[in-house]
């Protein structure tokens, strides 16, 4: 007899299911652009005056203007991810 013992491992090889994470997606094909242009021709002539305003000033007035003109005028839509899509794992492994 020998004083070697067989290994016995025991796990658990079933991938992990993760929820799945929606998301918001805009539909820029559906987006109404003319108004958009509209929008921000408006805001130009009534943008702070350069002169006076710091250019931090300038730029958050104009990305708070863009933000606010594309949710309105963009549609979005949410997006689900696959359930149980893993590319790694397949029958053949």
């Amino acid at each position: 007899m020998s004083d070697h013992e067989a290994i016995y491992i025991e796990a658990s090889l079933r991938p992990h299911k993760t929820p799945t994470q929606s998301r918001i997606v805009s539909v820029y094909k559906k987006a109404d652009f003319e108004t958009i242009c509209e929008g921000l021709r408006k805001f130009s002539s009534e943008m702070p005056d350069p002169n006076i305003a710091t250019t931090d000033e300038l730029l958050s007035s104009f990305k708070y203007r863009s933000h606010s003109l594309i949710t309105k005028h963009v549609p979005s839509k949410v997006c689900k991810g696959k359930k149980n899509h893993k590319p790694w794992i397949n029958q053949k492994v």
